[in-house]
């Protein structure tokens, strides 16, 4: 859990964040990927000059002979530009 707290943190404190998906591994055996996306069903932001993403996390890693997978959803306000 911790590996995937320090990946999703790493996405929260940057000043811009774009959509898509990035991907990496850190520790022994841990792959994580990131997927950044507008979040659906929330419209009422309208042209307010915000927008609300949704950042989704998998962590996927060994534990003994077993394969685990974690995943790590948030959402995160972030200002348009217009």
């Amino acid at each position: 859990m911790t590996y995937g707290r320090q990946a999703i943190d790493g996405v929260l404190i940057r000043q811009r964040i774009q959509e898509g998906g990035e991907e990496g591994s850190f520790g022994e055996g841990h792959r994580w990927r990131l997927q950044v996306q507008p979040f659906q069903g929330e419209d009422r932001l309208g042209s307010t000059g915000w927008e609300l993403k949704e950042i989704n996390l998998q962590v996927q890693y060994r534990e003994g002979e077993r394969e685990k997978q974690l995943e790590l959803r948030t959402l995160r306000l972030v200002k348009t530009g217009r």
